[in-house]
């Protein structure tokens, strides 16, 4: 469920679809596709959570996992600040 809702998805599939998926293209191969990814898509996912089941993971993730937060949330604060500041600089 956590894929239906997040909206990076939609915009990825919807994007990749309109590439991808012209007139001339069959009914067979958009069902394929769309089996295909979504089999990918959970075979990851359950792939994570089986590894971060794991006791020994799980107890390694935990104590990182602060630094994990906060590594990544400079990284996106770095991105969002790079976009602001080109966006600026275009006007």
């Amino acid at each position: 469920m956590s894929g239906v809702l997040n909206p990076k998805n939609l915009l990825f599939y919807l994007s990749l679809f309109t590439v991808v998926l012209t007139n001339e293209v069959g009914f067979a191969f958009k069902l394929g596709l769309g089996i295909w990814m979504t089999l990918v898509v959970f075979i990851w996912d359950a792939a994570i959570i089986s590894l971060l089941s794991a006791p020994k993971v799980r107890g390694q993730f935990t104590r990182i996992a602060y630094y994990i937060d906060k590594v990544t949330g400079v990284m996106l604060g770095l991105i969002g600040f790079t976009i602001v500041k080109s966006a600026l600089i275009r006007q």
